[in-house]
Parts: structure tokens; sequence; C-alpha cells
């Protein structure tokens, strides 16, 4: 029983993680975004330019960058 659990919250997390970053894909180009990185004392401040499968494309100071999913 402890097993089929374990799977089954293994399941949902995978779906609402797939789900999160496809509400990323839908923002609108030009959206102001604040993305927090991993160690950063202050967020990332750009506007969004576009997401596809494996990364997301903002655009900071005239300049893009782009921010791989998994990061």
């Amino acid at each position: 029983m402890p097993r089929v659990l374990l799977l089954t919250l293994a399941t949902l997390t995978a779906f609402a993680a797939d789900n999160s970053w496809d509400k990323v894909r839908e923002l609108k180009t030009g959206t102001e975004l604040r993305i927090i990185k991993k160690g950063a004392k202050q967020p990332l401040i750009g506007t969004m330019d576009e997401a596809n499968d494996e990364r997301l494309i903002v655009v900071i100071k005239k300049e893009e960058l782009a921010i791989d999913r998994k990061s």
C-alpha cells in the first residue's frame, strides 16, 4: 500500500510540473517577468519573448537571455 501511495504522489508531482510550464508557455510576448534563480539575491526582471519545451527566452535591457527549463 505505501508503494502505491508513493507512486501516485510521484505521478501527481510530474503532472503538476508539466502544468506549470504550460502556464509559462501561455504567457504573451511582452509580459513583465521576475525570475528568481537559486542562490541569487535579486530577481531577474525582463519581458517575455518566447518559451518552448526546452527554454524560456526573456529580454533584459534590450538583450535576449535564454534560460533552460531545468534551471
